[in-house]
């Protein structure tokens, strides 16, 4: 490359190899910012930690009533069928006895009508 062509690229940018008290103001502060960001996040991730341990152990303790409590529901459900089948046959007990009720209320209309009009029954 010739000195004329380098000429028309235009300026360089150059660097000065000086050091001052703003470039070493500005590392520490960079520095220090970056440790108190990364700060914050560990602490948030700490906490975030402490409530998933907390959530697990909530579910933990859930799963536990939960074993327990099945095998009575279970039992329960059982006697809610004996219930209904109980309910079931007094149902049908009843249907029979107001049938039978029926036919004696009839009978006894029957023998009022007889003894009123004087036929001996």
């Amino acid at each position: 490359m010739t000195d004329a062509a380098a000429l028309n690229k235009g300026p360089r940018i150059r660097f000065e190899n000086t050091l001052n008290w703003g470039h070493v103001l500005t590392f520490t502060g960079l520095i220090l910012g970056g440790l108190l960001a990364f700060s914050a996040v560990r602490e948030a991730v700490s906490n975030i930690d402490t409530r998933l341990l907390q959530a697990e152990q909530t579910i933990s303790a859930i799963r536990s009533d939960m074993a327990a409590i099945i095998p009575s529901l279970a039992v329960s459900q059982q006697r809610i069928d004996t219930l209904e089948g109980i309910a079931t046959q007094t149902g049908a007990v009843l249907d029979r006895m107001a049938g039978q009720l029926t036919n004696i209320q009839v009978d006894l209309s029957a023998l009022r009508a007889r003894q009123s009009s004087g036929t001996p029954p």
